[in-house]
């Protein structure tokens, strides 16, 4: 009984401390570092600018957070950079060739692919924003001043807002649509072109809406956990994106693991070969569910653990305050990391890594090559000229009959969406294999 009084009259001394500590004025002009003095006249008008006061002292947080060191930080910006500009030309490639700029064959898999990495191109030009249009240091467009947060009035900010929302949701949203594509074309199931435009119409203005849904609360700007500009508010987030998000991978895994049964249950030689050249866009669509569950997951830990984040954060700051005359306080007082950098790495890389696997599963097969090949690119005057005095026309032929005899599947997208051809031999053969 003595040492639980003991611990609450400590607990009780620490919290009047911290009270304290946080309520005194400082000497005009002087915040101890890491803090940075805000000579504020405006205070209400400050925070809503993106200022962040320690207590009623004129102390700022520093831009970009506490929560990590300077060199994590850095090394998260140049993860983000290197892996994201390497990740933004593969999308780019991947939307180009199934777009009508190329591709003249049109049918539901190559709209979703188009779609898919139409968003993940979008959602990578976001940070594009803050990486090629950096030139006073590494975060001078998500902290346009010393100290400051950027926020949706700083028009950099609110374009890397609506970019990534607007890019995330729509390649989440036709990543499920790619998982329910492939097992309905195992499942030769149908829709008309009709059907396929309204779904397209509805898919978008989902985007759309929730897109700008924050805009009108002002929601958009930096925060203590990201390089680029977001959501700010919690419940914001949920609705406009995490709630989506859960309902995608919901989907997603369903028809995973119908795709995988149908794999599972396949008998007959003939059927399995059939059903086995889905193993592309499956793995893919695989790794992408894991990527986007780990995002889920990560931010569900981080909503769970920002009490502890602040609380860690205010306790550094108070024993920063108290040892502001140390010449020591850098050693004295350490900040806490209750979130992994090692964690936060991998947040933003799976971002950065989907326009990657997209060209290996997409784009490095020989339909990609087809597509180019029977593109206006290399069937206008000059190309045939060219491709005359290479000998590469006779290639091109053959490319397109032997795509007439060749039974379809799902890395074909000009006939993806049509049922897969199977001889008449073979048809003889499955109906003896589905009699027995």
């Amino acid at each position: 009984m003595v040492i639980n009084n003991k611990l609450i009259i400590y607990i009780l001394l620490l919290l009047n401390i911290k009270s304290y500590v946080l309520t005194q004025k400082l000497p005009d002009g002087y915040c101890p570092s890491p803090l940075i003095y805000k000579n504020s006249t405006d205070r209400v008008s400050d925070i809503n600018r993106g200022y962040q006061f320690i207590g009623d002292t004129n102390c700022v947080q520093p831009c970009p957070s506490l929560i990590y060191s300077e060199s994590d930080w850095k090394t998260f910006f140049d993860a983000s950079l290197y892996g994201g500009a390497i990740s933004i030309f593969c999308s780019l490639f991947l939307l180009i060739t199934y777009s009508p700029l190329v591709n003249n064959k049109h049918n539901r898999h190559t709209i979703s692919i188009m779609f898919l990495f139409s968003g993940i191109f979008i959602m990578l030009a976001s940070n594009g924003r803050v990486f090629w249009n950096n030139n006073e240091g590494y975060f001078d467009r998500i902290c346009p001043e010393k100290g400051r947060f950027a926020r949706q009035s700083d028009r950099y900010c609110l374009a890397m807002g609506i970019f990534y929302q607007f890019g995330c949701l729509t390649g989440m949203m036709w990543w499920t649509t790619l998982a329910v594509d492939v097992w309905m074309t195992i499942k030769k199931i149908k829709i008309s072109n009709r059907q396929i435009f309204y779904y397209i119409c509805i898919v978008n203005f989902i985007a759309i809406f929730l897109t700008f849904i924050p805009i009108a609360r002002n929601q958009y700007g930096a925060s203590n956990f990201g390089i680029g500009c977001w959501i700010l508010g919690l419940w914001d987030q949920v609705f406009g994106f995490w709630a989506p998000l859960g309902i995608c991978l919901t989907i997603g895994c369903i028809f995973i693991s119908l795709i995988m049964y149908e794999i599972y249950k396949a008998t007959g030689q003939i059927q399995k070969k059939l059903l086995l050249k889905y193993y592309k866009p499956l793995v893919l669509i695989i790794l992408m569910f894991f990527e986007f569950f780990y995002m889920f997951i990560f931010i569900t830990y981080i909503i769970d653990h920002r009490n502890k984040y602040n609380n860690e954060v205010g306790e550094y700051i108070v024993c920063v305050l108290l040892n502001s005359g140390n010449p020591q306080s850098d050693e004295i007082c350490k900040i806490k990391r209750s979130i992994p950098p090692a964690a936060q790495f991998l947040f933003f890389l799976f971002s950065r890594l989907m326009g990657f696997e997209g060209v290996i599963f997409y784009g490095l097969t020989n339909q990609t090559k087809r597509i180019w090949l029977r593109s206006f690119w290399f069937n206008n005057r000059i190309a045939l000229k060219f491709r005359s005095s290479f000998n590469i026309s006779s290639s091109s032929n053959s490319t397109n009959t032997s795509e007439k005899q060749t039974p379809s599947y799902i890395v074909d997208p000009n006939d993806q969406f049509q049922n897969i051809e199977i001889t008449n031999n073979q048809n003889i053969e499955l109906v003896k294999i589905q009699k027995q």
